[in-house]
């Protein structure tokens, strides 16, 4: 039979185990406001003790014998862990986007009276006052003035995105070493982790540390997360152990002489850290540096040479107010001579800045001629682009002769003895002088082609003797050894005979679908980059053709630059505002499982108070019992 004291054992269990459970409430209690808590949930199980012997009545066999607590679990859903680690890490990627582009947008300071857009409207508006008041030395004083803060404001521009730059490499460095004390922080607590459950001690509030690292490292760049049965954690990425109990693995930042710009390898190792495969921070400062920034700052130097060829195109062809009147000067020079033009390397001629006279704004050299300043006004109305390109020079022989029209408008060049490209031009500029086209039409080069413009905007024909010169400048001659490699993807234009079969034949390839576009315009093939992924030409039919950057002219080509930019700042906004919102509603779900709620915990202690009261009225009862059976003994 079983003894009197078994109740006594049953009833000292019930105590023991609600006292702890008591003890975890007030644990939860007191981190509720606690970041990266998760609930902790006393697991009571009942204790059942089979009874020994043989001569054991049915009714005693498999007697409960009271309640212990087998385990106290974290309330933890590891669905909706992944989930917010994921989307958060999509978040951050796109508020690293979102503050980059805002950083650009304050740069370019549009639309306000800062902005390059009023700049460019000054300076065009001082060439149409010059070409009223064409010797006068404040209108011209005006032009050279507006011009050097044109160029000023390039170089400002130019600056500060280069300074983004310099900040995006040196935020790499930051981001790396962030990383890696996540990954170090995380190799301790599985170490603390393992040594303490090999011993029966509680981890949940190690493990609560353990997942706000990977929240935080999760946030930076994308990894697998393994759990393992110990309740340890092992981190993968690029099938390579990141953080385990037992090893770790560092990322590390290396500079590039070549491009002095700072690469991610995996410590230790000659491996690239894959941000093409990646997600999170560390991938948005990388795009962010390599292609976001790298496209403003090719815009703005393409920009810069369009502008300055065109410019420098006109102002060459016309005369100065010196006595005699002189030809031939540029308007903008190189700071730095060795490099080309671009949006930091440009200025006004020092010897313009120093001799308002030397401003051309005369086709004629005549006094109260404007006409030149007339047409460079109107450079805003250009196109970026080249007009046409040369084949070779040799093409073109002394003797020839062509006929230039300008509707019913025409004038007959004569081509003489020349050895270079530049004497062909200044000759042809010559003659169209004393003909109805002057001022109409104008030749210049880039040392290598002739080009043809017509500063009023009109359309210029062709007419010469054997056809050579009229091909020199069609770029339309194909043949079926041409080749081109575009991304790498070959192209054999076997059969094409013009530029738009050409462009046909480029967007007619799947494997270049969604990657480039080609388009024609007039005698200039545009080829678009669908990505943010610059594009590498090469090949015979490359050499022949000259690619066109833009075919918008200065004012449409920025003012459409910035609206993209107000689009794409607009839409990185917006995935970082949506991202967010769903971070918060995964953040809510996993509240409702992992949060500390001060009602229910209230309700659970007096449910186990009660219970702990009503297990030490069992006891007094049972001590009644004893006292009760002992009485009678005496």
């Amino acid at each position: 039979m079983r003894s009197q004291f078994y109740g006594l054992e049953a009833a000292r269990s019930a105590l023991q185990a609600h006292q702890a459970a008591i003890n975890v409430t007030g644990h939860n209690i007191a981190n509720s406001n606690t970041t990266g808590y998760t609930r902790q949930v006393p697991d009571l199980q009942q204790r059942i003790t089979s009874p020994i012997g043989l001569f054991v009545p049915p009714h005693f066999k498999s007697l409960g014998s009271g309640v212990g607590i087998a385990d106290i679990r974290r309330s933890r859903d590891r669905f909706i862990d992944i989930q917010i680690r994921q989307e958060a890490r999509t978040g951050s990627f796109w508020k690293t986007i979102d503050e980059g582009l805002g950083q650009i947008e304050v740069i370019f300071s549009e639309p306000n009276d800062g902005g390059l857009s009023k700049v460019f409207d000054r300076f065009w508006n001082t060439w149409q006052d010059l070409s009223k008041y064409p010797e006068s030395e404040a209108t011209r004083a005006l032009v050279i003035e507006t011009a050097d803060m044109l160029a000023g404001a390039f170089g400002h521009i130019s600056d500060q995105l280069h300074l983004l730059g310099d900040q995006a490499n040196e935020h790499i460095s930051i981001k790396v070493r962030e990383a890696n004390t996540h990954i170090q922080q995380i190799y301790a607590l599985n170490k603390q982790i393992s040594r303490l459950g090999n011993v029966g001690g509680n981890t949940n509030d190690l493990k609560d540390k353990l997942d706000v690292q990977i929240d935080q490292l999760s946030k930076l760049m994308d990894f697998q997360v393994r759990e393992n049965s110990n309740g340890t954690s092992t981190l993968v990425m690029q099938g390579r152990i990141l953080a385990s109990e037992k090893t770790t693995t560092f990322l590390e930042v290396r500079n590039n002489p070549a491009t002095r710009l700072n690469e991610i390898f995996i410590a230790g190792t000659e491996e690239r850290f894959f941000a093409r495969y990646q997600n999170g921070e560390l991938k948005a400062v990388l795009d962010y540096r390599d292609q976001i920034l790298p496209e403003y700052i090719g815009f703005m130097n393409d920009m810069t040479r369009g502008l300055v060829e065109n410019v420098n195109l006109l102002h060459r062809g016309g005369y100065t107010l010196d006595q005699p009147p002189e030809t031939g000067l540029n308007f903008f020079e190189k700071i730095d001579p060795s490099q080309d033009f671009s949006a930091g390397n440009i200025k006004v001629n020092e010897a313009i800045l120093l001799d308002w006279k030397k401003v051309a704004a005369s086709v004629s050299g005549a006094p109260g001629d404007g006409e030149n300043a007339i047409a460079l006004s109107r450079v805003r109305e250009r196109s970026l682009g080249a007009w046409n390109t040369a084949e070779a020079p040799e093409y073109v022989t002394a003797g020839q002769t062509f006929q230039i029209n300008i509707g019913m408008d025409g004038a007959t060049i004569l081509i003489p003895e020349f050895s270079r490209v530049e004497e062909l031009v200044n000759e042809i500029n010559s003659q169209l002088l004393g003909t109805d086209l002057a001022g109409r039409v104008r030749a210049y080069t880039d040392g290598v082609g002739l080009y043809f413009s017509s500063p009023t905007g009109e359309t210029v024909e062709f007419a010469d003797t054997d056809g050579r010169l009229t091909a020199w400048n069609t770029l339309v001659t194909f043949g079926g050894a041409d080749t081109m490699m575009i991304n790498g993807v070959f192209l054999d234009f076997t059969g094409v005979t013009d530029i738009h079969q050409l462009a046909a034949t480029i967007n007619g390839n799947p494997e270049l679908r969604g990657i480039v576009q080609a388009s024609v315009d007039g005698s200039r093939l545009t080829l678009h980059s669908l990505t943010r992924e610059p594009l590498t030409v090469s090949g015979v039919a490359a050499e022949k053709l000259r690619m066109a950057l833009h075919s918008a002219n200065p004012d449409d080509a920025y003012r459409g630059r910035i609206a993209q930019l107000g689009v794409e700042k607009q839409e990185a906004n917006r995935l970082f505002f949506n991202q967010g919102l769903l971070v918060d509603q995964l953040d809510i779900r996993k509240e409702t499982v992992s949060g500390v709620s001060l009602d229910e915990e209230m309700v659970n202690l007096v449910k186990y108070q009660h219970t702990y009261e009503s297990a030490a009225m069992l006891i007094r009862v049972i001590d009644e019992m004893l006292d009760s059976i002992i009485n009678l003994i005496r």
